[in-house]
């Protein structure tokens, strides 16, 4: 399966994309709300994100989306709202994540992670509500610096229903300059494969 994640485009562009061989696109919603939205997200807008959502679903590439978990003054009614438009979108895929604060940004003075019960009680809302869908098991443990690496936060998210964790492929020094959240962190096949053995389940690379 080819899966992209490149950002939002023209309509069209989507339709290329499909035509050139990719099967799924992944494009967060991040948050359900479009007041919130906009007021978090100045560079685009809830209606132009979701107007990319559809132009994706109708290129005919499965869509991948999601929600940022516990962000600062996110409410449990607001959470329950994007469990329920993942729900809507028929999503193939749940890249769901806890809000992770990024240096000099508005929402980084004084903010704390995510936290981690809130996350995988959505992953189990997920799975029991959605059985067909892969959900993200690269989440982060109570220690912050180990990132997505997290070896506690990866299995305690495969417990509770998730299934999917990634690899990082590129070169060291170019993992290191990719920067879009702190400590982002992801190791190689060979944690992937410990962590598919400690939990006892079937590892399938794709």
């Amino acid at each position: 399966m080819v899966s992209l994640a490149c950002g939002e485009y023209d309509s069209s562009q989507y339709y290329e994309l499909r035509a050139a061989g990719a099967d799924e696109y992944v494009m967060k919603f991040e948050m359900s709300q479009p007041e919130v939205f906009n007021r978090l997200n100045p560079s685009t807008s809830f209606q132009k994100r979701m107007r990319a959502i559809e132009a994706i679903q109708a290129s005919g590439m499965a869509l991948a989306s999601g929600n940022i978990v516990d962000y600062p003054g996110q409410t449990l009614t607001q959470i329950a709202e994007d469990i329920h438009l993942m729900q809507t979108l028929n999503i193939s895929w749940a890249p769901v994540i806890p809000y992770m604060p990024a240096k000099n940004t508005p929402l980084a003075e004084g903010a704390y992670p995510g936290r981690q019960e809130l996350i995988l009680m959505e992953i189990s809302i997920l799975r029991l509500s959605m059985p067909d869908v892969r959900i993200t098991a690269q989440q982060p443990g109570a220690k912050p610096e180990e990132g997505l690496a997290s070896w506690e936060g990866n299995l305690a998210a495969l417990e509770a229903g998730a299934d999917l964790l990634f690899a990082d492929l590129l070169p060291a020094a170019q993992a290191q300059d990719f920067h879009v959240i702190d400590n982002r962190i992801l190791l190689g096949l060979d944690h992937v494969r410990a962590i598919a053995e400690t939990s006892d389940m079937t590892l399938r690379l794709t």
